[in-house]
């Protein structure tokens, strides 16, 4: 196990429109048995990061470390990385057996008796024994990605990276080869990044999430923090589902005014009066409160078991999350309140944080805003 240090790294790509800058002078460290997401749209530069890490792309700028290495300049084979992809890469001629045996059959350290004993071991722990002298064209897509998982940890790396290595599941398939991947990690320890665009995979896997777009890493921290705290709008509007609720407001100095609501905001932090853009979560709205900000009609709702998602027609049309028992018809004009210390206020023009209301959700309590670093 490591520690994954990236210095400032660059990488740029040359195509017939131009430079392209798919990684932009990133910091990062991935400290020693931690579990690190890399999360963001399409085309954030999450992938080419990850690849960076294995050496399969050169970057341009700065150095990457794996523990006291320095490896910028070194080939992948002896990076003493392994790596998952989304599209399983297996050797189509060999069997499982032989996939899972191909990286330790080049060390000089094991006879074939302990590369023999350690597959089973392994195959084992990824519930892939019956499969062992199956082809991959035998093999189902969860079948495969065991393999290429078991193929990947058999060999006892000091990195493990995972390029997005559950899209092509379905969705029963993802879950649980999430948990078999966390658990592999507890057991293991081994240091992860772990690269997707399913926030959902971000939260529920990762210590630590590192938010990206445009070639940059905006926001890093845990689960919580990111989800609670986001410093951007970006960040906010990325991570949750449904995702943040926005408006336009006003804030005078006591109270706050949208096109559909208005309540009063007393704070000891320190606020200018003007405009601003206000989020709010749709499990923070609350439906018919005591003293309600405003009211709406019932677009569309949305059942989903023990809750219900409520989409209200606004000028920004907002969506609240609700317990299913208080489910209200279509075209029902309800109330609506917005708790002042659940609301992020974020600056208009640079779209940065500028407020957080003081949360207490699962013993989390908010300080005072600042930028969340590594």
């Amino acid at each position: 196990m490591a520690e994954i240090r990236l210095d400032s790294i660059t990488k740029r790509f040359d195509g017939p429109e131009g430079t392209i800058l798919a990684v932009d002078d990133i910091d990062l460290t991935v400290h020693d048995g931690e579990f690190l997401v890399l999360v963001g749209p399409s085309g954030c530069g999450k992938s080419t990061t990850l690849r960076s890490v294995a050496g399969l792309e050169r970057i341009d700028v700065g150095s990457i470390h794996i523990g006291d290495r320095d490896v910028t300049d070194v080939p992948t084979q002896d990076r003493d990385i392994a790596m998952v992809f989304q599209n399983y890469a297996l050797y189509p001629h060999k069997t499982v057996r032989g996939n899972m045996r191909y990286g330790l059959e080049k060390s000089e350290d094991m006879t074939d008796h302990e590369i023999d004993q350690r597959v089973e071991d392994f195959a084992e722990m990824m519930g892939i024994t019956d499969l062992l002298d199956k082809h991959p064209d035998q093999l189902s897509g969860g079948q495969k990605q065991r393999t290429a998982l078991g193929r990947a940890i058999v060999r006892d790396p000091k990195v493990f990276l995972m390029d997005e290595p559950l899209s092509n599941l379905d969705a029963k398939l993802r879950l649980q080869l999430r948990t078999e991947i966390q658990q592999i990690h507890t057991d293991l320890g081994i240091t992860t990044i772990y690269v997707t665009h399913d926030q959902e995979e971000a939260m529920t896997m990762g210590d630590r999430i590192a938010v990206m777009n445009d070639g940059r890493i905006l926001q890093s921290g845990g689960p919580k923090d990111i989800y609670n705290r986001p410093n951007s709008e970006f960040v906010a509007r990325f991570i949750g589902q449904p995702t943040m609720n926005f408006a336009t407001i006003e804030y005078d100095g006591d109270s706050i005014k949208g096109d559909v609501f208005e309540f009063g905001l007393a704070t000891d932090q320190h606020l200018d009066r003007g405009e601003y853009v206000l989020g709010i979560r749709p499990e923070d709205l609350v439906l018919d409160p005591a003293e309600p900000a405003g009211t709406a009609t019932v677009a569309v709702t949305e059942p989903t078991g023990s809750e219900v998602i409520i989409y209200l027609e606004t000028p920004n049309e907002l969506t609240l999350k609700s317990d299913a028992v208080e489910e209200p018809g279509i075209g029902a004009e309800v109330a609506f309140g917005v708790p002042p210390e659940k609301i992020h206020l974020f600056d208009p023009e640079t779209g940065e944080t500028v407020y957080h209301g003081r949360l207490k959700r699962d013993g989390f309590e908010t300080a005072p805003v600042q930028s969340v670093e590594e």
